[in-house]
């Protein structure tokens, strides 16, 4: 009797439901999909030496199966693309939060993404800027640096900074040079540099 053209289908079939991360369970191992298939059910289908994971009649994945157990066995793009989904969630949760409270904020990022500017460090530093002021005092700074033609983080702190000196008040953001907690809390208030006008008048009074 001859064999059939087409061999006969041996891999295991099983239906998995993906969750909140982008990996299946089979044979209890754990195997990575896609990002976009979580919250998603798939099939899983297996042989003695590989596991496909099929959406419907694509597969979206395949990976060499493992025979032992608890193991997590990824796909370095699959990995790569999860890193990089979950930064730009990040970057767009922060986005978010800076523009509802400081509006002009948006009109500085446009100004940063035409520079070619990593977006997601500007963000990052606004937003350290927020946590430490009120955001009306951070509005007015960022409106100003606009204003002024200098739409830069660098332009904004400056400016913050100048104000709350002559308020009386410490630097918005104050860099941590020592582990000593009393070293880190003494501040630098800036001087008028006028009153070296005056010992350069001096010394030139002695060349005379």
């Amino acid at each position: 009797m001859p064999l059939p053209e087409q061999p006969f289908v041996t891999d295991e079939r099983a239906e998995v439901h993906v969750g909140k991360t982008p990996y299946v369970r089979f044979d209890l191992n754990d195997y990575t999909v896609p990002h976009e298939y979580v919250r998603r059910t798939l099939i899983v289908l297996a042989s003695l030496d590989r596991v496909r994971i099929v959406d419907g009649t694509k597969v979206i994945a395949e990976h060499p199966r493992s025979w032992d157990r608890g193991q997590e066995i990824e796909s370095p793009p699959h990995v790569a693309k999860l890193v990089e989904h979950k930064a730009r969630a990040r970057v767009a949760r922060g986005l978010d939060r800076l523009t509802r409270a400081v509006p002009s904020a948006q009109q500085l990022l446009e100004a940063a993404a035409l520079r070619g500017a990593n977006m997601g460090n500007v963000v990052s530093r606004l937003l350290a800027i927020l946590d430490a002021v009120r955001a009306s005092e951070l509005e007015a700074a960022v409106a100003q640096a606009i204003a002024s033609g200098t739409p830069h983080v660098g332009a904004v702190r400056q400016i913050l900074d100048v104000h709350r000196a002559e308020r009386g008040q410490p630097p918005a953001i104050t860099a941590r040079v020592s582990s000593n907690p009393r070293a880190a809390q003494v501040v630098v208030q800036p001087h008028d540099l006028k009153r070296y006008d005056g010992f350069h008048k001096e010394d030139r009074d002695e060349e005379r």
